[in-house]
C-alpha cells in the first residue's frame, strides 16, 4: 500500500471517530439536559434577566463549569490522542506565544517543555 493511501486512511478514521466522539458528547449533554427542560411548558417563564451577571458572578458560574467540562471532555481527548497534537502545535512555537481561546488551560502543561517560548499569554 502507498504512502499517500494509509495518510488518507488514517485522516478518513480520525475524522470518523472525531465525528463519533463529537456526536456521542453532543448526545450525551443533550440527555443530561433534557431533565431540566419540559418542553410542554410555557417558554415565558424562561426569560433572560434584565441584568447581565457581574463579573464576579459570570467568572464563578465559568469557575463552576469548568471542572464538570473537562471532566466531560477526558475519555474524548484520550481517543482522539489530543495530547499529542497539543503538544506538537506548542513545540512549534517560539518567542512570544498568544494562545487565544485558553479555557481551562488544557494546553498548560505542554508549554514546560518548550525551551524556544519566551512568553505566554492566555485570553479567554
Amino acid at each position: 500500500k502507498t504512502a499517500v493511501t494509509m495518510s488518507t486512511r488514517k485522516i478518513l478514521g480520525g475524522a470518523l471517530m472525531f465525528g463519533v466522539c463529537f456526536t456521542g458528547t453532543t448526545f450525551f449533554i443533550i440527555r443530561s439536559q433534557s431533565d431540566h427542560v419540559h418542553p410542554d411548558e410555557d417558554e415565558a417563564e424562561y426569560e433572560l434577566p434584565d441584568v447581565p451577571p457581574t463579573e464576579g458572578e459570570r467568572m464563578r458560574i465559568f469557575d463552576d463549569l469548568s471542572e464538570y467540562y473537562d471532566k466531560l471532555l477526558n475519555f474524548d481527548e484520550w481517543f482522539l490522542r489530543m495530547g499529542k497534537y497539543r503538544q506538537y502545535a506548542i513545540n512549534q512555537a517560539q518567542g512570544r506565544v498568544l494562545e487565544v481561546a485558553a479555557g481551562t488551560g488544557r494546553n498548560l502543561r505542554y508549554y514546560k517543555n518548550n525551551d524556544s517560548i519566551d512568553e505566554v499569554y492566555f485570553i479567554d
